[in-house]
């Protein structure tokens, strides 16, 4: 690679790609749990375009690319990264109120891998809140994920009991509908 100029090129695709695949997490560049995928997309073209008959720039992009691909940003499903999905807590939240059934439904989810030590009360206290308007079909599910929060990450008898009352109230006339 003795094209000083080319090699310029090459370096700052293959840094902007490191850039992107590093950076933190941003909700609206999101795809499927990967980030901005289109510019990747973007930039692996022009770097393959650049690196076309370069066999020398050809292995200096190789060996980035092997140390991006290895780095400990993995996209194996729903990106951990815990303290960024932290963040969007209330975003969620809000999600698990929409329209789209699908929505609804992976926006629980979300809520119940969020669920720790110190949020459950909160986050319990919002989805039995929900609970009371909840769309028919969903409530089951909703039920399940909050029995099982309470469950799971109760550090008080008398607080868990209380939230399994709540439920049950809520949930009463769908219980005689089924008796």
């Amino acid at each position: 690679m003795e094209d000083r100029p080319l090699r310029n090129c090459i370096e700052g695709m293959v840094r902007i790609h490191r850039d992107v695949s590093n950076s933190s997490y941003a909700p609206e560049y999101d795809v499927a749990g990967i980030l901005d995928p289109f510019l990747h997309i973007r930039v692996l073209k022009l770097m393959h375009i650049l690196g076309q008959g370069d066999a020398d720039c050809s292995d200096y992009m190789n060996d980035i690319l092997a140390q991006i691909c290895c780095s400990e940003h993995t996209y194996d499903g729903i990106i951990v990264d815990t303290q960024a999905v932290q963040r969007h807590r209330v975003s969620i939240l809000e999600c698990v109120k929409d329209a789209d059934a699908p929505i609804r439904k992976r926006a629980l989810e979300l809520v119940y891998l969020l669920v720790n030590d110190t949020n459950v009360k909160l986050l319990t206290k919002k989805l039995v809140d929900y609970l009371k308007v909840a769309n028919p079909d969903f409530k089951e599910d909703l039920r399940a994920k909050i029995c099982s929060m309470a469950e799971k990450f109760s550090q008080e008898k008398l607080w868990y009991l209380d939230q399994m009352f709540k439920v049950l109230s809520l949930s009463w006339h769908m219980l005689k509908e089924t008796l």
